[in-house]
This record gives structure tokens, sequence and C-alpha cells, in this order.
């Protein structure tokens, strides 16, 4: 059992540093551009937003953009249509927009975007079409540089997360020296002493504490 739990947040602990290396890695860099559509790909909210792995995906889709062309315009006092078709192909898609000059809602056909949260092809040829940078609507905050720091986690999360860090951290410190302890009565005594010295000063100050919050209450109740 004690070897299961030690493996779990070893694993634990390396995944979460892993983590906070990648992290590290994507802001301080910036992706580098690999299309013609510089407007597109170096905009705020692109290249500067993105994580390096989910804008690795945009720019799929901004090169898969060069197979498509746009066979039909239809404007309503809504919104504004265009009919998106593969050359070649026959199959088409429906790219609307609300407003072609703020760009505030951009949807599509297809639905890629609603799935898998990154906006697609189609969406990417009506952006090339019209010149446009990389709309905020089309950009989802859990897959940006800045999602862990605007994400609505509970406090009490974060807590646990670091307190099960630390507890690994502790663990791998403590097994190697105390395996090496258990082979000598000596140091098996002197760490036993160290471990009952603290089990029993942390139980001292718990006590303490406890007195106090009682006293405090009394006080309260007085009052």
């Amino acid at each position: 059992m004690y070897d299961m739990i030690d493996h779990y947040f070893h694993c634990v602990s390396r995944i979460r540093r892993n983590e906070s290396q990648l992290d590290c890695e994507a802001s301080q860099s910036i992706p580098v551009g690999i299309t013609e559509h510089h407007v597109l790909e170096n905009s705020a909210a692109a290249a500067n937003c993105f994580t390096p792995a989910n804008f690795y995906l945009v720019q799929k889709e901004i090169t898969r953009a060069t197979l498509y062309d746009i066979g039909e315009i239809l404007e309503s006092d809504v919104s504004t249509k265009y009919i998106v078709a593969a050359r070649g192909g026959t199959k088409v898609f429906e790219v609307e927009c609300d407003d072609e000059e703020t760009l505030g809602n951009v949807s599509c056909s297809c639905l890629k975007f609603e799935c898998e949260g990154i906006p697609c092809c189609h969406i990417m040829v009506v952006l090339i079409t019209l010149g446009a940078a990389m709309p905020q609507c089309c950009v989802l905050n859990r897959w940006t540089l800045n999602a862990k720091s605007a994400s609505s986690l509970e406090t009490t999360d974060h807590v646990n997360s670091m307190k099960g860090t630390r507890f690994s951290e502790l663990l791998m410190l403590a097994k190697p020296v105390f395996e090496e302890a258990s082979c000598s009565i000596d140091e098996y005594m002197r760490w036993k002493e160290i471990l009952e010295a603290e089990l029993k000063g942390k139980r001292k100050r718990e006590d303490i504490e406890g007195e106090s919050s009682g006293i405090e209450d009394r006080e309260w109740l007085r009052s």
C-alpha cells in the first residue's frame, strides 16, 4: 500500500512539474508564423493568445483554408452569410457573421468550433477574404495562455493541490533517509525520537490553539 501511494504521488508530482515547464515555455515565447496570412496569424487574439499547442491547430486550419473558396455572399439586415465550398467539391458550408466590421459573432454550419473549440478552415477563408485579424469570439478562454489565471477554480481545490505536491516531495525526500535508518538501531532510535518530539510539539500547539479559541468563544458569549 505504501509503495502504491508513493508511486501515485510521484506520478502526480511529475505531471505537475511537466505542466509547469510547459506553462513557463508558453509564457516566454511566441509561436512562429508558417503561412502567408500574417495578419491572421500574428493578431493579438492568435499568436499572442493561444497556447503553442493550440496555435498549431489554428495554423492547420489557416493552411486548409487555401483549399476552399467563397462561392456566394448573402446579405440581410441582421447578418451576412458566406457560402464556402471546397475547390472541385460539392459540399458547401455556411459561415454567418453578424457584423463585418466588429466580427462580434462568427459561426459555421460545420460546428467544428462548437465541438473542438478551434475555429474551422471555413471561418478562416472568410477572415482571409476580409483581411481581418482573429476575432475574440473565435478564441475560447480554456485554450489560451491566461486560462489558469482566469479560471474559476475554487480556492480549496488549489490548496489541496499544493498540499498534495508538498506531501509528495517530503515523502520522496524522507523515504531514502528512513530506509537507511531502518538498517541501524541507533539511526532508527534517533529518527524515532525526532519524529515523536515533532508530534508532541504539534499536539501541544493544537492544545494551546484550542484553549485560545475556547477563551475567545467565552468572551464573545459574555459580550
